[in-house]
């Protein structure tokens, strides 16, 4: 009684699939066998709506894979790139939980596309189909001059001496660094 070991076929080794089978009395005796690989692809990712008015923030959302491999996603690897570059670039350090990021920090004025991975027990997926590519702007609507509720006055001072103005002012979208 207890479980029994099998070896995997050298060819479905290279195909990253595990195989368990048990057997011990499970159902009178009968053996079962479980079959789990890695998931398919997720969904091709796409802009989320409700991000289009903000500067520099891109949520991209994505459909989970339709075959998870027989094992729970643990969660997705999220990539990006500049268009035209064959250079990925994680935008996440650790694995996306949803299927839904939020990336800040890209570089206005140039286009991005994205894809996604799923990591289950055995492995990570291939990549999703690549976004459609996005060009992050920098609104101009967002970014405003502070106005000044005085006037400057002159001041005088000699030669290596401290002089400061304090100026009071008003501004909206206070930039956050």
């Amino acid at each position: 009684m207890g479980n029994a070991h099998v070896k995997p076929h050298p060819r479905i080794r290279n195909k990253k699939q595990v195989h368990w089978r048990a057997a011990g009395g499970l159902c009178f005796g009968s053996k079962k066998h479980l079959d789990i690989a890695r998931p398919q692809a997720p969904g091709k990712p796409y802009l989320a709506s409700d991000t289009e008015n903000t500067a520099d923030l891109v949520t991209i959302r994505w459909s989970k894979p339709v075959n998870d491999g027989g094992s729970p996603i643990q969660g997705y690897l999220v990539e990006h790139r500049r268009q035209g570059s064959p250079h990925w670039v994680r935008a996440s350090t650790l694995l996306v939980q949803l299927p839904e990021l939020t990336v800040s920090g890209l570089e206005p004025g140039w286009r991005y596309q994205f894809r996604v991975r799923a990591e289950n027990a055995v492995g990570i997926s291939d990549p999703s189909e690549l976004s459609e590519p996005i060009t992050v702007t920098l609104q101009r609507s967002a970014i405003t001059a502070p106005r000044f509720t005085q006037e400057l006055q002159d001041a005088t001072g000699l030669e290596n001496e401290k002089i400061e103005f304090t100026m009071p002012h008003l501004r909206q979208n206070t930039p956050t660094v």
